[in-house]
């Protein structure tokens, strides 16, 4: 991402943390035992203990320039001290990696945030991606990515929301994850950021370090795309002036001025955007009805191309949101 990017991206910067936005960003470009958090706030960087990894390699594609390949090397990692900044209820993580090893029996961690709860994107024993994820559970939550493709160049964008609710669950957000733009992982799950440092390449749980190239990690501190600002609930009532039902909130990670944004679903003919937000029209009437639905989509995004949340407003006394 560029410096302009950045800059328009993050709204406000204080001392204590940066609000909503890219929080830390690593590109692996400098040959040097630490690594620049090269994101507007430059306050997280990422050390490198021991022999973890070499620089200098071919990466992702142009605009991320170079990789660092890992060799699984014992006792060594790089790590990222822990900050507020990077524990979040909500999260957005950019990853691009090629794997060495197809399937060797072993869990090998691209990113690594985890203890009593966090989460960790995996190369799996039986050779697939994995993304484990936990909060206040007993147990660790595994979702199954896709199959592990060796010396292939993959992307995954890893997004959790945590005010996007599970109507049955109410302590699960939703997670979603894309490889190479494709939607792999559409599912709730419970969420708490972990308290430890965070590994890149290694793991402090598992049987092994990385093996193969990790280029640019990107973390934001909110989901790709969130509904802010909705009323609890609408009156039964002819409504009398135009009513805000939500702010729409896109992350700059996945989108940017030419996102499309469209209304669809039973009451979409009711509604309108208006800057970014969702209205109810004048003189719709409600009397008759339980609820109001609207699907929010938005199209051309950068890595994950559409994404949609669904708007349920009670005319009683539940609202639930649920993105796709």
């Amino acid at each position: 991402m560029n410096v302009a990017s950045k800059i328009i991206s993050t709204l406000i910067v204080s001392q204590v943390s940066i609000l909503a936005g890219q929080v830390a960003e690593w590109t692996f470009d400098k040959r040097k035992n630490t690594l620049a958090d090269t994101s507007i706030s430059q306050k997280h960087q990422a050390k490198m203990l021991g022999k973890a990894a070499r620089f200098g390699f071919r990466g992702y594609d142009k605009s991320t320039k170079y990789a660092a390949k890992f060799e699984g090397r014992e006792d060594s990692m790089i790590l990222v001290d822990p900050h507020q900044d990077l524990q979040s209820k909500s999260f957005s993580c950019l990853v691009h990696t090629k794997t060495a090893v197809k399937r060797d029996g072993k869990y090998r961690a691209v990113i690594y945030s985890r203890r009593q709860a966090g989460f960790c994107l995996y190369q799996g024993p039986r050779g697939n991606w994995q993304i484990w994820i936990k909060g206040d559970n007993a147990t660790w939550n595994k979702h199954i990515i896709a199959a592990v493709n060796e010396d292939q160049w993959m992307q995954f964008l890893i997004s959790y929301n945590a005010k996007d609710i599970n109507p049955e669950n109410e302590n699960q957000g939703r997670l979603l994850v894309w490889q190479n733009g494709e939607l792999k992982v559409d599912t709730y799950s419970e969420y708490l950021p972990s308290m430890t440092k965070l590994s890149i390449g290694a793991n402090s749980v598992g049987t092994a370090n990385y093996k193969g190239l990790i280029d640019n990690i990107e973390i934001w501190n909110e989901a790709i795309l969130t509904l802010k600002e909705q009323p609890k609930q609408l009156s039964p009532q002819i409504t009398e002036k135009e009513i805000k039902l939500a702010k729409i909130r896109l992350a700059e990670l996945n989108f940017d001025s030419d996102a499309n944004i469209t209304l669809s679903g039973d009451d979409a003919a009711s509604c309108f955007i208006r800057d970014h937000s969702v209205f109810l029209h004048k003189g719709v009437d409600l009397e008759a009805k339980k609820q109001l639905s609207v699907s929010v989509s938005v199209n051309a995004g950068l890595i994950a191309k559409s994404s949609s949340i669904e708007l349920l407003i009670p005319i009683s006394s539940h609202m639930i949101t649920r993105t796709k």
